[in-house]
């Protein structure tokens, strides 16, 4: 089971991540490298994953300007690129596998499978918590 480290802990918004909640959910998606959810003050993106290979894990930023039920809704789809990494192959083949799929911008975007599954799954996943208000 993936460990999860959050730093950062309590939003602007007033929200803070539930590190037990997102293990849950880190089981629930059979995710088993570990993951580092920060909370970040920028305005330009709600949520993004990366893989660090200092950490040897995931790492997810959630903006602070976004309310709770907005943040889970990102941690979520957060996480399901986390999932789709693991299921890939490994972050280099995910995001080789994205790449193909479409570019980052534009429609394209939207039509990307990764990123409907990810919307999908936050969507059947909103009313499961992994903040706390």
């Amino acid at each position: 089971m993936a460990s999860v480290v959050v730093s950062r802990t309590t939003a602007l918004g007033g929200f803070r991540v539930d590190s037990a909640a997102v293990r849950d959910a880190c089981a629930l998606l059979g995710i088993e490298a570990p993951v580092r959810v920060k909370l970040s003050r920028g305005r330009r993106r709600i949520g993004a994953t990366r893989f660090d290979t200092d950490f040897g894990g995931y790492s997810i930023t959630v903006s602070t300007f976004s309310t709770p039920e907005r943040a889970t809704e990102t941690l979520w789809h957060e996480l399901t690129h986390c999932m789709q990494s693991e299921q890939s192959g490994g972050w280099h083949m995910f995001t080789a596998k994205y790449r193909q799929h479409s570019g980052m911008t534009g429609k394209r975007y939207k039509v990307n499978p990764y990123e409907v599954e990810a919307r999908d799954i936050a969507a059947m996943y909103r009313d499961v918590p992994l903040v706390k208000a």
